[in-house]
């Protein structure tokens, strides 16, 4: 009897302790937010494409993973409002952080709380991003989200239109360290896929297709799952890459000794890789789902507009090889460009309103 009642009480005490440690790691990431800026962002840490996105538009910002707890929840929401945050974005969302809005609002009413969403309308079809979307759409009819941000202006435009207070958001990559591209003596064809997971959304088969039909190429793909290193087999396919995520600068090394690199997506709002290979040097084909290059010279150099199209992402692809130099020139004006409307688009997001 008494070793049950010590497992019980040392059980009551491990979760004690645990909850106490927790809380104060909160307090210390919380705490070391700088004060000169009137807003945060908040994104989880472990959904790595948002985070690079949010840590490129926003200077303060704040990695808060699952919240287990509503008590953790409140915690957190209660040390923010003693930052005296004027605006709190939630850059993507957590189906557990809906009781942190909550609490920042019944706390303090004037506090704006802007929603950042990544996707698009077509994810909706995945449980778990409906389930989410679903939760951002009711507080936001509550009137307890402020504004919704879209990364894809026809989602803005969309719900704008159907009586939301929305905004389109437009990301960018700023690269403060260019990772070396290393000399090659191989006369290989070197091919990127990286951050695509296992998604139908990312087309990964077609394009493995794809890649297997240009001579003497070889894949580096990051992450390789059980799927993609079977496939590839069968297609006698070259597979080098990592099985599991990676640090993004060891990645974006990795991106720089390529040739191009692939991200022929299914459906995309502004994705991150495409910007994050040509900063290292390296031009990117995708899908035509995405508002970069709309209208310009590279549109037709680098949007395949057929993604179900095995032999359309080759054509691509080899176009785009055959290209790359005039291709690179053509980049380096449009983002000079696009980087200046980002710019003045961030300010217009952090504008109370």
């Amino acid at each position: 009897m008494n070793e049950v009642l010590n497992y019980k009480i040392n059980r009551i005490k491990n979760k004690y302790i645990l909850k106490k440690k927790r809380l104060q790691e909160l307090d210390e990431i919380i705490e070391k937010l700088s004060d000169k800026y009137s807003y945060v962002a908040i994104h989880n840490p472990e959904w790595l494409g948002v985070s690079s996105a949010t840590k490129e538009l926003f200077d303060n910002t704040l990695a808060i993973g699952e919240i287990y707890t509503e008590f953790e929840a409140e915690h957190i929401a209660k040390r923010l409002i003693k930052k005296n945050y004027k605006m709190i974005i939630f850059s993507a969302f957590m189906i557990n952080w809906v009781p942190i809005v909550k609490t920042l609002k019944a706390l303090n009413p004037e506090v704006e709380i802007k929603v950042i969403w990544h996707g698009s309308n077509a994810l909706l079809s995945e449980p778990i991003d409906f389930e989410i979307f679903k939760r951002v759409l009711t507080l936001a009819n509550e009137k307890q989200i402020d504004q919704i941000a879209f990364v894809k202006k026809t989602m803005a435009d969309f719900y704008k239109e159907k009586g939301y207070n929305t905004f389109f958001l437009m990301n960018t990559v700023k690269l403060d360290k260019i990772p070396k591209k290393k000399k090659r003596t191989d006369k290989k064809v070197k091919i990127g896929m990286y951050y695509s997971g296992n998604r139908w959304v990312k087309n990964n088969f077609n394009q493995l297709s794809a890649d297997s039909l240009i001579d003497n190429s070889v894949v580096d793909y990051v992450a390789i799952n059980y799927q993609v290193e079977k496939f590839s087999e069968f297609l006698k396919l070259k597979l080098t890459g990592k099985k599991e995520n990676m640090d993004r600068f060891k990645l974006l090394e990795r991106i720089a000794q390529n040739d191009i690199t692939f991200y022929v997506t299914f459906t995309e709002c502004a994705p991150m890789v495409p910007l994050e290979s040509f900063e290292v040097g390296v031009p990117c084909i995708t899908g035509n789902n995405h508002h970069y290059w709309e209208g310009t010279e590279l549109e037709k150099y680098l949007v395949v507009d057929k993604a179900d199209n095995i032999f359309a992402i080759k054509e691509k692809a080899l176009y785009c090889l055959e290209h790359k130099s005039e291709i690179m020139k053509l980049y380096k004006k449009w983002k000079k460009d696009y980087d200046k409307q980002v710019e003045k688009n961030i300010k217009e997001f952090l504008e109370e309103l």
